[in-house]
């Protein structure tokens, strides 16, 4: 086809606005690439004349807008293509290019990392069981990757004020602007022992609509904070167990602690746990066990606890690496792989070690006989070695924590509420699978990230972990499920034995930090296995090494 050519002047000599329409376009599109602005060349090239302004601004279709997207950005019609899914969605490539390229926000930084193309199969450093990173010289990045990278090194006040209101970036890429008082305020989230509810699924998870009926009131969902613990209410006499000595901090009748601001006391140690229970509210009444809503696509993260969760865990470990790895060169090579946790490379589908030896069915997922498969297979790249992270408090403080509420993130406070850090090995293995839950009547107009909820198996998994905060060599039986949520996320239940028995005693709710088999792992809570009424929580994080 003859290329359109643009009107020559009246001398007859060859002019820029002479050249083919493809030529023209090609100029404006190189003009958008680094190191160039993007954003401002196309606004000064419009402002040339009208035809070059018509090229940009009013052409009959989007391709042009397309192509100055792809120069910058990954397609986000990648990760449903390679998942074998239809991608209805519609795109205004000239809309997503100028929120990205504009004064990036968070939204465009959570699109771009929900775009981010599957990491193809690469080989990994080795670390001694550590933290598994890529090998740079044998895997390049995405263009999400490069764009992301550059957008956190800008001086950008806007950026720091909006990433520090969006969770989800928080969790994802980590607590960047810490305050003083963060890590106060994230044990105050990550510890309330009133969090755990039935219609959370016991876990990380915002509240579902469909189970509001055992919702407790939103108004009162802090309400153990507001209980104050006061020196009267705490009497020794009431204690009624052979086994408790009185420490030197009581008195015969009264409890003398340090007072806050509010008037509520901080109790120092020595307060027996029996004794905080009776001025603890019981959590709601619910299911035990882990919960599995009819359609699970409902369930969404509640990314405030997530990152509150990762501030700690990542806090702690800095703090008291020593403990975890004892010889220095260890403890230097770990903390040098977690800081390295940062950016989206980590949070791409398959960068989990040996992720696509057993993930090799992606393709055409949707197929007419995928429903058929009884034999399932490990999409989520569950099989192998992990390290997993947990962290928790001495009963006896987490009680106090809860009784003193906000007064917890006071600095007077803090002083009785260190927490204990812990690695332990574990090893998965897939044991079965079972059929994908069924689909809702609007299947067909849920998202292709909801649709695979419906279309992929749920993975059966069986394992061991290897020590306990009592004994190293302890031998704990896991079980549990993986099974996607809303948003085509990955979430693992996992339940752990009593040592060297099959009786449950802990069970984690965790979620997938970015796509399936990133190696970033999951995170999420655990607590007791039975969901009884005063059962302690905590954080903890996985993520596989080998």
């Amino acid at each position: 086809m003859k290329s359109e050519s643009a009107p020559s002047t009246s001398h007859g000599t060859s002019t820029f606005l002479s050249l083919p329409t493809e030529l023209l376009e090609n100029i404006i599109l190189l003009s958008t690439l680094p190191p160039q602005n993007g954003p401002r060349s196309i606004t000064a090239m419009a402002q040339t004349c009208h035809l070059v302004r018509s090229l940009i601004y009013n052409t009959v279709d989007s391709h042009l807008w397309r192509e100055i997207f792809l120069a910058t950005f990954d397609d986000p019609r990648a990760f449903a293509t390679k998942l074998g899914l239809a991608d209805h969605t519609p795109h205004d490539w000239e809309a997503e290019y100028k929120d990205r390229m504009g004064t990036p926000g968070v939204l465009a930084l959570v699109s771009a990392t929900l775009d981010a193309p599957p990491n193809p199969p690469y080989e990994h450093i080795e670390t001694d069981g550590h933290v598994p990173l890529p090998r740079p010289q044998r895997t390049a990045a995405c263009a999400n990757s490069v764009w992301i990278d550059s957008v956190f090194i800008r001086d950008n006040p806007l950026l720091e004020a909006q990433y520090r209101s969006s969770p989800r970036l928080q969790w994802l890429y980590g607590p960047r602007y810490m305050e003083e008082n963060s890590r106060r305020l994230a044990k105050v989230i990550v510890y309330d022992m009133r969090y755990l509810t039935p219609n959370r699924c016991w876990g990380p998870f915002m509240p579902l609509e469909e189970e509001e009926e055992i919702t407790p009131n939103p108004a009162a969902a802090l309400e153990i904070y507001g209980i104050r613990l006061q020196p009267s209410d705490l009497d020794v006499d009431d204690i009624d167990d052979s086994d408790y000595v009185a420490s030197d901090t009581e008195s015969n009748t009264d409890v003398q602690g340090d007072d806050n601001e509010d008037g509520s006391v901080i109790v120092p140690p020595g307060i027996h746990p029996l004794l905080l229970l009776q001025h603890l509210q019981p959590g709601p009444e619910g299911p035990t066990g882990a919960v599995y809503p009819t359609f699970p696509h409902n369930i969404v993260p509640d990314y405030t606890w997530l990152a509150a969760a990762r501030l700690l865990i990542e806090e702690n470990i800095t703090e008291r690496a020593f403990v975890v790895f004892p010889e220095p060169n260890d403890e230097r090579q770990f903390l040098a792989e977690l800081k390295a946790l940062r950016g989206l490379e980590v949070l791409r589908m398959g960068g989990a070690p040996g992720y696509w030896e057993g993930a090799t069915k992606w393709n055409n997922v949707t197929g007419e006989d995928s429903k058929e498969k009884d034999d399932g297979w490990d999409w989520a790249g569950v099989e192998g070695e992990y390290r997993r992270v947990v962290c928790w408090m001495d009963y006896r403080q987490l009680l106090l924590h809860n009784l003193q509420g906000p007064a917890a993130a006071s600095s007077a406070a803090a002083r009785y509420s260190r927490e204990t850090i812990r690695v332990f090995p574990m090893h998965l293995h897939v044991s079965g699978y079972l059929p994908p839950p069924d689909a809702p009547p609007d299947f067909d107009k849920l998202s292709p990230q909801d649709q695979l909820v419906y279309i992929l198996p749920i993975i059966e998994v069986e394992g061991n972990s290897t020590g306990s905060d009592m004994d190293e060599a302890a031998e704990r039986r896991i079980w549990g499920t993986v099974r996607l949520i809303g948003g085509g996320i990955v979430r693992w239940t996992l339940t752990s034995a009593e040592p060297d028995t099959d009786d449950p005693e802990w069970i984690t709710e965790s979620v997938q930090m970015g796509q399936a088999g990133s190696a970033m792992g999951f995170m999420g809570l655990w607590t007791g296995a039975l969901h009884e009424k005063t059962d302690p929580v905590g954080p903890c994080w996985a993520w596989k090494v080998n």
